[in-house]
């Protein structure tokens, strides 16, 4: 070892802060989450920067002391997973004003994605995103019993262009994060077992 240690629970926060703040290495940090991963997606308490492989300096066959540092580590895990969704889908429900908001990103290229059964309360909502020649057609549909009203939010990088609904702007305003771009729409109507469907025009 000669780079140093870090903590698996570094990836996880790094990825969601950058997530939060509007950094352009975003993606990067997304991208680095696997190298952190076994093969069976779990994390370590201590990881070597070197290779990325976990650190184990105590093991205690009997399992009265366990190891140290932790091999498997469910917390290291959640964290890691939280922040992969909050970037993939940036899903923010607020069950008691009937209201939700995204901030959906595909990263590297991604033709399209596609999430099943975002939850808020007991009401269901699926999210597509598919890239095309000037954007990405976002489509939301409501599983729900009732009407809710959505926000969403488009990282932009350098400028923002528009987002639509039936041709109609629906761009309340503009912003920046630490060095991206982003726009947000008004609170959209989307109404029980109905689908949204969403234009987002880049900038130049």
């Amino acid at each position: 070892m000669e780079k140093g240690l870090y903590t698996g629970m570094l990836p996880g926060y790094t990825l969601r802060a950058m997530t939060d703040i509007g950094y352009s290495h975003a993606m990067a940090a997304f991208n680095a989450v696997a190298l952190s991963l076994s093969t069976s997606g779990n994390l370590g308490e201590a990881m070597i920067f070197d290779d990325h492989s976990g650190l184990t300096l105590i093991y205690d066959q009997g399992g009265a002391l366990g190891d140290y540092t932790a091999k498997f580590r469910p917390w290291e895990g959640g964290i890691v997973l939280d922040a992969v969704l909050k970037y993939l889908v940036g899903f923010s429900p607020d069950a008691p004003h009937a209201m939700f908001g995204i901030r959906p990103h595909l990263p590297n290229g991604w033709p399209f994605a596609r999430y099943k059964g975002l939850r808020m309360g007991d009401a269901r909502f699926d999210l597509d995103l598919q890239r095309t020649e000037t954007g990405v057609a976002v489509r939301l549909t409501s599983h729900a019993n009732h009407p809710v009203k959505v926000v969403i939010q488009w990282d932009c990088q350098q400028s923002c262009g528009d987002m639509t609904v039936d041709g109609e702007s629906v761009v309340e305003r503009t912003g920046h994060g630490l060095d991206v771009a982003f726009m947000v729409s008004r609170a959209i109507d989307l109404q029980p077992g109905a689908g949204l469907d969403l234009v987002v025009v880049r900038g130049r």
